[in-house]
């Protein structure tokens, strides 16, 4: 299961809408998540997570993330996550600041 791949979150299933939701609630799973899809991103939903990696490498998370460029290979050679998240999903962040050290960059983001 992803969420065990990933080591955090949860993946409540919204029957009403057919999707279902990786919900990560803390910074070492969302560093985790950019690892794996850092480089593997193929649309211009990759703004999201420069955002994202731009929240993570603030002072306050000391992450030093660099923003790897969009995959231009072959999808023949390198189908990674091709016709399911990039295709029909959608990469979406949401912070809530807890304290004055964690100021969100942006409430919410969605390409």
């Amino acid at each position: 299961m992803l969420s065990q791949i990933i080591g955090h979150g949860l993946i409540p299933i919204k029957e009403d809408r057919s999707a279902a939701l990786l919900a990560i609630h803390n910074v070492a799973g969302l560093v985790r998540v950019v690892y794996l899809v850092n480089g593997r991103m193929r649309t211009p939903k990759i703004g999201a997570l420069y955002l994202l990696i731009d929240w993570l490498n603030t002072d306050a998370r000391d992450c030093e993330i660099q923003k790897l460029p969009l995959d231009y290979s072959s999808i023949g050679s390198n189908g990674w996550l091709a016709g399911f998240t990039e295709g029909d999903g959608s990469f979406e962040g949401r912070t809530t600041a807890k304290s004055a050290q964690s100021p969100p960059i942006r409430e919410w983001t969605r390409t």
